[in-house]
């Protein structure tokens, strides 16, 4: 071979070296720029409330925010007595009575049907409780110290 040979076949190799190169990195510059974001990972979102922070590992945004409902404790009950909410809802049980109160699912004096509700121990006037309702049903809640003062959460 000639020297006039051996140059056309290293420019040649050089070339294709840059070609081959230079594609790849373009291949890399377009992953970066993927319109797809369906294989993409699901990103982690913090949704704060005024109650408390909600942490999911989703893109959606048609997420529920979790709302309280306050029920009202009277001399002549509750007050309302009976609401709809969703799970993960809260209800808080405010006294507004002249004595003390407390709260706790049916049935009497055992409180069974939703043993989590049962604050145990009495609110006394001016003092409240806050329940997170996780569970879907109809429970029955009563004044364990004045049993005919009842009301019924449904929850959906």
């Amino acid at each position: 071979m000639n020297k006039k040979t051996i140059a056309i076949v290293v420019v040649l190799i050089i070339i294709v070296a840059v070609i081959s190169i230079s594609n790849r990195s373009s291949k890399n510059d377009t992953m970066g720029t993927n319109d797809d974001q369906s294989s993409l990972p699901p990103r982690n979102y913090t949704i704060s409330t005024s109650t408390e922070t909600i942490s999911t590992s989703t893109q959606s945004s048609s997420m529920v925010e979790k709302k309280e409902v306050h029920i009202s404790y009277t001399d002549q009950g509750f007050d309302p007595a009976n609401i709809t909410i969703n799970v993960g809802d809260s209800v808080i049980f405010t006294n507004n009575s002249s004595r003390g109160f407390w709260p706790a699912s049916d049935d009497h004096p055992t409180h069974t049907k939703y043993s989590e509700f049962d604050l145990k121990k009495t609110i006394e006037p001016g003092g409240s409780y806050s329940f997170t309702f996780t569970k879907a049903g109809t429970w029955g809640y009563h004044d364990h110290r004045e049993v005919g003062n009842v009301g019924t959460v449904i929850v959906k």
